[in-house]
């Protein structure tokens, strides 16, 4: 993951793990492979711990979570959807408008009703994967928007192996790179719940 915000400019390796409706496991990876801080998501709640405080913070996942922690502004929903590569349309919102690209691609734009400037675009190619997305406030103002390529097949599936977002309205860019990927995985049941021994509350 590489991060270019006003106050922020890292990359960094991270495993991810992620599964709908906002359950969500960062792990920042140090120089040599250690763990340098961990965030979990799960059911309108977070944890994150920084090893070098030895503290676990805990409370409500609100909207701000992402950026204050990693500088990404949106929900833990919204990211949980983009890291996914099948972000869901915002509650509310229902087609208004479409095209069709010359190539077969085609997009789809969705607003509240009745009319308001809260919209979502999405564009997929012409295998109906998605190709771009993009959320607006209710402002106006583009709040996120997401671009999926180096689409690899794992599987019978298609998975997009890099995601690049924007983040307008705080001028912040970060671009993920997929090195590995396990689709539909058993995963522990704990993996969205941090226990660290010795560590304060």
């Amino acid at each position: 993951m590489s991060l270019d915000a006003p106050d922020l400019r890292f990359r960094r390796p991270q495993r991810l793990v992620v599964a709908r409706p906002n359950r969500l496991r960062v792990e920042v990876l140090g120089l040599f492979g250690q763990v340098a801080a961990v965030l979990v998501t799960k059911g309108g709640r977070y944890q994150f711990f920084d090893p070098g405080r030895g503290l676990v913070e805990d409370g409500d996942a609100g909207a701000e979570l992402l950026w204050r922690l990693a500088r990404v502004d949106m929900t833990p929903e919204e990211a949980a959807g983009v890291l996914l590569g099948s972000p869901e349309p915002l509650s509310g919102l229902a087609p208004v408008g479409a095209s069709v690209f010359d190539d077969g691609g085609f997009a789809v734009l969705l607003a509240a009703a009745p009319p308001s400037h809260a919209q979502q675009r999405f564009e997929f190619d012409g295998r109906g994967r998605i190709r771009s997305a993009k959320s607006f406030g209710p402002d106006g103002v583009a709040i996120w928007a997401a671009r999926f390529e180096d689409y690899r097949q794992l599987g019978e599936q298609w998975f997009a192996f890099r995601v690049a977002l924007s983040f307008p309205r705080v001028n912040a860019e970060v671009q993920i790179d997929f090195k590995k990927v396990e689709l539909n995985p058993e995963l522990p049941s704990d993996v969205f719940v941090l226990s660290v021994p010795g560590a304060v509350q």
